[in-house]
């Protein structure tokens, strides 16, 4: 009996620890909800679109976060600071980064829906933009806050393959990439995802084998993708056809030594556990 009621009390005081970061979640949740929707809410009374997609899109934006805030819950014992894995009381600012990149895919995917019928692209261009600089600033806020966090990690490279891997699919649906570029592309997101979860099934531990060529690669489809949506703008851009196979080259190059870099990687990691 004393036993019991020892573990009720050792569960409750852990419950208790945990419920100002769950607050903290709840709130963070709703915040990046509250700014979706205000940013698709701009959208629509500039372009005056069917009302039906922005109720549509208001209960999608609602459901996608109150998922995200269920997993970010599951995941509450990964907010802890690294190395010394001090817990955290609330999400942090580098987090709150990452995680609004992760938030803004239904917005981004409804302002797709949204490109052959309506003038969406002023909205969409800065838009995507600010979604991928937030690749660079969480990582900043992190380091210069020394907030770099568990969740912090696989939080950043999770929701850089999501954005990547929808923004490819979009792009290429609505005709904006070339088919041979949407397999290149494609094979290097999937191929990362997939040497991923094999590795969490065999070794039971995530490893994103994050490196600077890898981080290269990934800010060149960024970069591409931007430029590419820019050029819809109507504006003249100079040169434009050659930029754009100069990029096309440079980003081919970047993902094909990215590829070899993760072969070394992965060969690395697998000869260290064997030791």
């Amino acid at each position: 009996m004393l036993d019991i009621f020892y573990n009720i009390q050792i569960n409750s005081l852990e419950m208790s620890k945990d419920v100002p970061l769950v607050k903290s979640l709840s709130l963070m949740t709703l915040i990046l909800f509250l700014t979706q929707l205000l940013f698709f809410s701009i959208v629509y009374l500039f372009l005056k679109f069917s009302i039906t997609i922005y109720i549509i899109f208001i209960f999608s934006c609602l459901l996608y976060h109150a998922l995200l805030f269920i997993l970010l819950v599951q995941f509450k014992n990964e907010f802890v600071i690294v190395p010394g894995n001090i817990p955290l009381s609330k999400v942090n600012l580098a987090n709150l980064i990452t995680l609004f990149r992760i938030a803004s895919l239904p917005a981004l995917f409804f302002c797709f829906l949204l490109i052959k019928t309506h003038p969406v692209m002023p909205f969409l261009i800065p838009f995507l933009a600010l979604i991928f600089l937030t690749d660079f600033f969480d990582g900043m806020a992190a380091r210069m806050l020394k907030q770099v966090t568990k969740i912090g990690k696989y939080l950043d490279s999770a929701s850089d393959y999501a954005v990547l891997t929808f923004s490819t699919l979009l792009f290429f649906f609505f005709g904006l990439i070339p088919l041979w570029l949407f397999i290149l592309i494609f094979i290097r997101l999937s191929t990362q995802i997939t040497v991923v979860v094999v590795f969490f099934l065999m070794k039971k531990r995530l490893v994103y084998f994050i490196s600077l060529i890898g981080k290269a690669s990934i800010f060149g489809i960024m970069f591409y993708y931007v430029f590419v949506l820019f050029s819809f703008l109507g504006l003249p851009i100079p040169c434009f056809e050659v930029i754009s196979i100069v990029l096309e080259i440079c980003l081919v190059i970047l993902i094909a030594a990215s590829f070899v870099d993760k072969i070394l990687n992965l060969r690395s990691e697998l000869a260290g556990n064997k030791k």
